[in-house]
């Protein structure tokens, strides 16, 4: 008899709790998470991969949304808000805004930088060289952890010799941003290595511009090298006028014509961007970041502990209206490895 009592009791207890618990965890005090995002697009398919799978796991979250527009008194703004209201946790893309916001590994300042606030940075092609963290793979050792979609640069150096047997002099175009300045004296070094020529051309830039004029005289300062292959490396600053970059490479091709290789997945998803490309997966990174929020603020972990992470699925692509219009074509092999990105046909 007393067994079944307890019985009873157990399951009057777990009815209670049952009915219960939706009122207990909504007036639980929601965590916050502040996100900074950089580019002028916004949330880009890394935020909104990462937002979406917080809420798909139904975690009492609230986010704070701010959006830089690549603007460095609007970042300075935000990170004065974000020790003011002190959220739980801060989001932020890019090398340049973490770098803002956190300060480099080796020259921290408290009274400038957030120090005692997780910080889950994502989005950095060179985040060693840059000093956003000493090593991937590790834990960082201090209150910032992340996701990157690093390339080796010896990995881009294979990809662009697999389009083509006679790679012997590459140009890499870029803006003063430092993770493409690092990304394009890292691949100087490596190509050296194998006798290959490499020539540093950047935009001229003003308040995260490109200045008039300033893509079609950077393009001609390319193309007067004659390179057997162009590199944009991942940058915002150029990853906001990639069409207009491109366009003016094919009004150029009479005088030179030479395939664009970029490691950054917008800069060859959208029609008309770089002909080919190795680069990670924003929609993965956004997830792997989104695990990484939750392990810190539902799972307890300490984020000095946890590892700085490159996102883990990685794709080759070509863009074949890119391909035609420049006429440059790689060899068989790496048509048929790669992904071909199509222009969408229009309804009209």
């Amino acid at each position: 008899m007393s067994i079944f009592v307890n019985i009873t009791r157990t399951i009057i207890l777990a009815m209670f709790l049952m009915a219960t618990m939706p009122d207990i965890i909504a007036n639980e005090k929601p965590k916050k998470i502040f996100m900074i995002h950089w580019l002028k697009v916004g949330r880009t398919a890394l935020g909104e991969t990462f937002i979406k799978y917080l809420k798909e796991k139904n975690l009492n979250i609230e986010f704070i949304e701010r959006f830089a527009e690549q603007n460095k008194q609007k970042l300075e703004g935000f990170i004065a808000e974000a020790k003011q209201i002190r959220p739980d946790l801060i989001y932020v893309y890019s090398t340049g805004a973490v770098l803002g916001v956190a300060g480099p590994w080796d020259a921290i300042d408290p009274k400038k930088h957030i120090t005692d606030i997780p910080i889950v940075a994502v989005a950095h092609s060179e985040p060693v060289a840059t000093k956003i963290i000493k090593d991937i793979g590790v834990p960082t050792g201090r209150n910032v952890t992340g996701v990157g979609h690093h390339i080796p640069n010896i990995t881009s150096l294979k990809i662009m010799q697999s389009f083509s047997d006679n790679i012997k002099k590459i140009v890499v175009l870029s803006s003063p941003e430092p993770n493409s300045v690092a990304g394009g004296l890292e691949l100087k070094k490596i190509a050296a290595t194998e006798k290959v020529e490499t020539a540093l051309v950047q935009f001229e830039v003003k308040d995260n511009k490109i200045v008039e004029g300033g893509i079609k005289k950077a393009v001609l300062k390319v193309l007067a090298e004659k390179p057997d292959m162009i590199y944009l490396p991942s940058d915002g600053v150029t990853q906001g006028s990639i069409r207009l970059v491109i366009d003016e490479f094919i009004q150029n091709k009479s005088i030179h014509a030479a395939p664009i290789y970029t490691t950054l997945e917008d800069m060859v998803r959208v029609e008309g961007a770089c002909l080919f490309a190795y680069f990670t997966s924003f929609a993965v990174m956004g997830l792997m970041a989104g695990m990484q929020a939750e392990d810190i603020l539902f799972k307890g972990k300490d984020v000095k502990t946890m590892p700085y992470q490159i996102g883990s699925k990685t794709s080759l692509a070509i863009r074949e209206d890119t391909m035609n219009a420049l006429g440059t074509t790689p060899k068989i092999a790496l048509l048929e490895t790669a992904e071909i990105f199509r222009k969408v046909a229009s309804n009209g």
